[in-house]
């Protein structure tokens, strides 16, 4: 791996980049999802009368869902020539994301997941396929970008990129983000959580992390509450936002600048909705609108309330990126449409 510190720029070739709201570095997936009511045993057939392929990956969606509420968001990642990265990009085009950016190169294959999402319940069994030669390489076009960005959103994927992009960060004044998701903690990724301005992760990756930091074992400790973990990642990163996520329990945060030294904290329960539809990529949309909330200037509290409202409307219909901006409550979002898009 390169030493981010030996990126060659100059502090006059880092104010040269037209500003953007948002750079996310991330592994992009093309999703088939189907809807099905009952898991099927094994070998056997189950039918589905409802079926879509979108757009999925962490990062992917939440660019994409801040680009869709009037954000400039960039996504950096690699991709091919085959049909799945064709679709992938076409649908980042569609939702306003800038993708100048992008690697796409002969030979490599974008990802791709079979997802069954259970209309009962709300839970997903996936069969996840990884591309080929989709290991996103540093080029110096990116240091200008990142250091113009508001912020720089990462998940771990694509480490040696996110190392460097975070070198440039840290000097440009370019705020970092990063979401752990469930089941993805790891040790590698600690340089980059460590590093965070904004960290918003799921309850079983903060009960991961806390596991390992006691005892470097990864088992799930379930002894603190959602409150308790984002109050103790506050404690021990240097993270000035930090929020914990628990599905339809809602989300703890913390921040800085709150009445006592660990700051504000507050729980911010999820949105009911008339049916739960399909709840595939709802937290990645949730990290998305509470960037682009930050990126419009709001406090994290109404960025919280910003993002539970368009998660929560994303899972009234199929897919990663379902919601329809004309479904917002704009008195929910905190600001109005603008332009073409939101």
């Amino acid at each position: 791996m390169g030493n981010p510190a030996t990126v060659a720029v100059t502090d006059q070739s880092e104010r040269n980049a037209e500003p953007v709201d948002m750079v996310g570095i991330g592994v992009s997936v093309w999703d088939q999802i189907f809807l099905v009511d009952r898991y099927p045993d094994e070998d056997s057939v189950v039918r589905s009368d409802h079926r879509l392929q979108t757009i999925g990956g962490g990062i992917t969606v939440a660019m994409a869902t801040a680009a869709k509420l009037g954000c400039n968001a960039v996504l950096l990642d690699r991709l091919g020539h085959d049909d799945a990265s064709t679709q992938i990009i076409e649908s980042l085009r569609r939702a306003g994301v800038n993708d100048g950016l992008l690697q796409r190169c002969q030979g490599a294959t974008a990802s791709v997941a079979s997802i069954w999402s259970a209309e009962k319940g709300g839970t997903r069994t996936i069969v996840f396929s990884p591309g080929r030669d989709i290991d996103l390489r540093w080029e110096e076009r990116y240091v200008e970008t990142v250091a113009a960005a508001k912020l720089l959103h990462l998940s771990g994927r694509h480490l040696d990129a996110s190392l460097q992009a975070i070198a440039i960060a840290k000097r440009s004044g370019t705020r970092v983000s990063y979401d752990g998701g469930a089941y993805r903690y790891r040790d590698s990724i600690l340089p980059l959580v460590r590093q965070s301005d904004i960290l918003i992760v799921a309850r079983q990756f903060a009960e991961a992390m806390l596991a390992a930091s006691k005892d470097g074992n990864t088992d799930v400790d379930q002894s603190l509450s959602p409150e308790s973990l984002a109050t103790h990642l506050f404690d021990t990163t240097s993270a000035g936002i930090v929020g914990v996520t628990a599905g339809v329990d809602g989300s703890w945060f913390v921040s800085a600048g709150g009445p006592d030294c660990r700051g504000e904290s507050w729980h911010q329960p999820a949105f009911s909705v008339d049916k739960v539809v399909d709840t595939t990529g709802c937290g990645d949309v949730f990290h998305g609108a509470f960037l682009a909330a930050i990126a419009r200037g709001q406090d994290p509290k109404s960025a919280s309330r910003c993002a539970a409202h368009v998660a929560a409307i994303n899972a009234t219909a199929v897919g990663g990126l379902a919601f329809e901006t004309s479904q917002l409550d704009i008195r929910l979002m905190g600001w109005r449409s603008s332009g073409k898009r939101f």
